[in-house]
């Protein structure tokens, strides 16, 4: 279990940190304890998910102590781009991630972290209520193995970086807190030049599944809405929602 006085000391003021040895989700847990009234910035985190899920009903697991898993409480205010929870959140991962050598690591639309075409980490956003749940899941030590049917996956340690997870979940947190004031500024502005500066997907052709169909195109980046743009053979394209399929590397 970790050493939480010793990660709270390191933490900025607006998170409160709590952490158990086996749960069904975190954030089955966050969105419960955001329904009691807990406050913005509380953290909850677990060494093992019996029920961990990610975007699409996919099953998120692994095995004890190689993963990061907590999920945060947030109650933005109402002028606060909600949209951007999840490109802010897997922004804190690649930036915290890079800190600790995985240098190639980089933020890909809607709320993935990946090396390449292998998924670092993934970020998975549900409301509770008048809050937001922002659930985080870092690959952290270990091999690496498949996500889902055509999804790979890599593990920090695999791209050769050693770290901590209570010096990830640290750097992590030290990284969201700007963003999340720039998402109470609501300025989308500064957060699509911070999602820009490590986007996986800059300069690529992809294709995207959205509303029952695939789309081609070229990656021609995002808006302030935190939509995905695509430059196809019908013109420019906007996505509020979807997944990639298919990146040409």
């Amino acid at each position: 279990m970790f050493d939480l006085d010793a990660i709270c000391s390191r933490l900025p003021s607006r998170f409160s940190l709590a952490w158990h040895d086996r749960v069904s989700s975190t954030n089955d847990l966050a969105a419960a304890a955001a329904a009691e009234g807990a406050p913005d910035g509380t953290v909850i985190g677990a060494e093992v998910q019996e029920a961990g899920r990610g975007r699409w009903g996919r099953t998120w697991s692994a095995e004890p102590g190689r993963a990061l898993l907590f999920s945060l409480v947030t109650r933005p205010l109402a002028e606060a781009p909600v949209v951007w929870l999840g490109p802010a959140a897997a922004l804190s991962v690649v930036h915290a991630t890079r800190d600790h050598g995985a240098d190639a690591v980089g933020f890909r639309w809607p709320n993935d972290v990946v090396s390449g075409s292998d998924k670092v980490a993934g970020v998975l956003i549900e409301q509770a209520g008048d809050a937001y749940v922002v659930g985080i899941g870092v690959n952290v030590s270990g091999p690496a193995w498949d996500v889902a049917p055509g999804v790979t996956a890599a593990t920090l340690e695999s791209l050769g970086a050693a770290v901590s997870r209570e010096d990830l979940l640290v750097s992590i947190l030290n990284h969201l807190s700007p963003l999340c004031d720039l998402l109470v500024s609501a300025d989308a502005t500064a957060l699509l030049a911070a999602t820009s500066s490590v986007d996986a997907l800059a300069g690529r052709s992809l294709a995207i599944a959205a509303q029952g169909t695939e789309v081609e195109g070229r990656y021609a980046g995002m808006d302030e809405r935190a939509r995905l743009l695509l430059d196809t053979a019908a013109g420019r394209m906007a996505f509020s929602a979807g997944e990639v399929t298919r990146v040409v590397l």
